[in-house]
């Protein structure tokens, strides 16, 4: 039996302050765990909470303010994936 897991990704943002694997990490290598992860979580996700988590806090006051854009992209590739 798997187990079903509910990806709620916002919670790992505020964790890390900031988007696993975003424009910046991706050029440093910093998250080079991050596809590998987000995979092994997409073959046991059951829910998606999909809400856009920021490096302040698991929920972007606005999701349509322009200063969150890079937060709200990641989340809805993230998504996407699983």
């Amino acid at each position: 039996k798997t187990v079903k897991v509910n990806a709620d990704l916002s919670h790992w943002v505020v964790c890390l302050e900031r988007t696993p694997n975003g424009f910046e990490q991706a050029t440093n290598g910093l998250d080079e765990w991050w596809p590998t992860v987000l995979a092994l979580v997409a073959r046991h996700c059951h829910l998606v909470h999909a809400r856009v988590g920021y490096g302040e806090g698991p929920q972007v006051p606005d999701p349509s303010a322009p200063e969150y854009q890079g937060e709200v992209s990641d989340h809805e590739q993230w998504w996407d994936a699983i």
